[in-house]
């Protein structure tokens, strides 16, 4: 197994790679390559490509949950890949993707943090969805 952080959010400052708050990880299994999130935008493609890791190999998508920061690059990675990964999500997934953060509670002043796409979207992109709906489970080819 290998594992590589593509996107997050503390790097060397000599390093050539981006940083973003969020997160992506690509692992490479011999059952399958697993991208975990996507951090909070395309940014993590630019790095794979720097790491030579090709985004095609990619067999399974895993979202963890539905913040931007985790699943930003996720429409870039669609647009980019040529490949039909199967997607992983929480059965609350797109149920519970409207999220807001109070930034100063005196001016009730709302972030929207949480996703910006829907289930559709992904459908129309011809990908298929695996709704989780334990606390553990197993990806399969």
């Amino acid at each position: 197994m290998k594992i590589v952080t593509l996107i997050e959010n503390t790097l060397e400052d000599n390093s050539t790679l981006i940083k973003e708050h969020g997160l992506s990880i690509f692992i490479e299994t011999e059952e399958g390559n697993i991208l975990f999130d996507t951090g909070q935008s395309g940014n993590f493609i630019l790095n794979a490509e720097k790491l030579n890791i090709n985004l095609n190999k990619v067999d399974f998508i895993v979202l963890s949950h539905g913040h931007y920061d985790h699943t930003g690059g996720m429409k870039p990675l669609l647009e980019y890949i040529q490949t039909k990964p199967k997607l992983y999500v929480s059965q609350y997934f797109f149920l519970n993707s409207q999220k807001y953060y109070l930034l100063d509670a005196s001016k009730s002043n709302l972030k929207y943090i949480g996703i910006d796409f829907n289930e559709s979207y992904i459908l129309d992109k011809n990908i298929p969805i695996n709704y989780i709906n334990s606390y553990s489970y197993a990806l399969t080819p």
